[in-house]
């Protein structure tokens, strides 16, 4: 586990400098991104009667830099391109291992899976993948896809054939469920993905696969069918494809510094100053990066952000230190009266090396088995420093806000099936300033 923490720390610290890095460059222009949910539905083919089809709402990031990359549940980073037809790039990916919903939180098996892909461009719309993966327990896997990619400014549409070449680890882990050994296998899918706009800076998508599991893997006594899918429906917010993109943004880089203090409360009464204070006094000190996507959504001025964080939970006479790791999109609202303000909401994935005494509590009140991957949710009140002080201040906000990790109200697979009432919420003093 120490490796996974390293790495995830090492991974953020290279995001965040690479987007800083391209922060720092004389124009702003506005970026590609997108938030959204998807609402998921899968077969189970394990051997099982009591539930054959499982649903889950996903939440949804996207964004695409010269360096990095974040596409829903997947992300990398471009490691080399010698040419525009030949990419190699670092990539993490969440898996999902589909069981029936009782099991879920108790066992956890959605897992991540991380590699090396190499994708080269046959032609401007036809790629070929290659990919070698582990997983956290370092079972071993390839894909090699073969895909098209159809676009024009209104859609979007990806349909590919798949080989997944799966290692015996792999097998006897996922289809044996570590009990039965199950020699390597090869599963074959055709998938989908798709998004089309339909107004402004709204869209639909969808994605989908049908994998005829390997006879090797078919034959576990654990494995009912031979056949396993998936289809996804959702929709969310991207950039207007019928507005030429702006080639300087009116919002900047800033840096947030915050600390706070855990509360009982759950996310809606602590944003309205209800307050069940901790009686450890347990506390936290985070740091976050806004990189700018862009400066208008829906014909609004509003501020959209990329933000990855690193946060500190501060060791008490109940819980020991933890570092959590964050990658988010914050939204701000600006308006004046009289002072300027900016109403904020972040949306993203968080990750925590060790549970806090005040999530560990309520996940053992709502008989929970503790989940380290969770939704990540903030709030945030800001006012402008300058607009008191003076001039020399214009650039620093100061305000109030709400850190929570939530696991959507049991309807989130990946979450581990958690209720969002009883994970922590942490009453947070803020400032940030922006660059430039």
């Amino acid at each position: 586990m120490k490796r996974l923490y390293l790495a995830l720390f090492a991974l953020l610290l290279l995001f965040t400098s690479a987007l800083a890095k391209q922060a720092g460059e004389a124009a702003h222009p506005e970026q590609t991104w997108a938030i959204g949910i998807m609402f998921r539905s899968a077969t189970i083919p394990y051997l099982t009667q009591e539930q054959k089809q499982i649903y889950s709402a996903i939440p949804m990031l996207f964004y695409e830099g010269k360096r990095m990359y974040f596409r829903g549940i997947a992300g990398g980073i471009h490691l080399y391109r010698p040419q525009p037809s030949i990419q190699v790039n670092a990539i993490g990916r969440i898996h999902f291992v589909d069981l029936p919903d009782k099991y879920q939180n108790k066992v956890q098996p959605t897992n991540l899976n991380y590699g090396l892909q190499l994708r080269y461009y046959l032609t401007p719309k036809l790629f070929l993948d290659a990919e070698g993966l582990l997983d956290i327990q370092s079972y071993t896997s390839s894909n090699f896809r073969f895909g098209m990619e159809l676009r024009n400014q209104r859609y979007l549409f990806i349909p590919y054939f798949q080989a997944k070449i799966k290692s015996r680890n792999y097998n006897s882990h996922y289809y044996g469920l570590t009990l039965q050994l199950i020699d390597w296998g090869v599963d074959y899918s055709l998938g989908f993905l798709a998004s089309v706009h339909v107004w402004s800076n709204f869209s639909v998508m969808a994605l989908g696969h049908l994998t005829r599991i390997g006879d090797r893997a078919r034959q576990s006594p654990f494995v009912q069918d031979s056949y396993s899918g998936e289809l996804q429906l959702g929709f969310g917010f991207a950039n207007n494809p019928t507005h030429p993109r702006k080639r300087n943004l009116r919002n900047r880089a800033y840096v947030r510094v915050a600390h706070g203090w855990a509360t009982h409360s759950d996310f809606w009464h602590t944003n309205f100053f209800q307050l069940s204070p901790d009686s450890f006094g347990n506390q936290l000190t985070s740091l976050f990066y806004g990189h700018p996507l862009t400066d208008e959504l829906l014909g609004i001025p509003i501020d959209i952000y990329l933000s990855p964080g690193v946060v500190y939970h501060w060791p008490s006479a109940v819980q020991s230190s933890a570092l959590e790791f964050v990658l988010a999109l914050k939204v701000y609202l600006n308006f004046t009266w009289p002072l300027r303000w900016r109403l904020g909401g972040a949306e993203g994935f968080s990750y925590i090396t060790h549970i806090t005494y005040i999530e560990r509590i309520g996940f053992e009140q709502k008989g929970y088995e503790t989940v380290k991957f969770l939704n990540y949710l903030d709030w945030s009140y800001d006012f402008n420093v300058g607009d008191i002080l003076g001039e020399r201040f214009q650039k620093l906000w100061f305000g109030y806000g709400v850190h929570h990790r939530s696991g959507i109200y049991e309807l989130a697979q990946h979450f581990g099936r958690v209720n969002g009432e009883v994970i922590t919420s942490h009453f947070i003093f803020s400032g940030n300033g922006n660059f430039h």
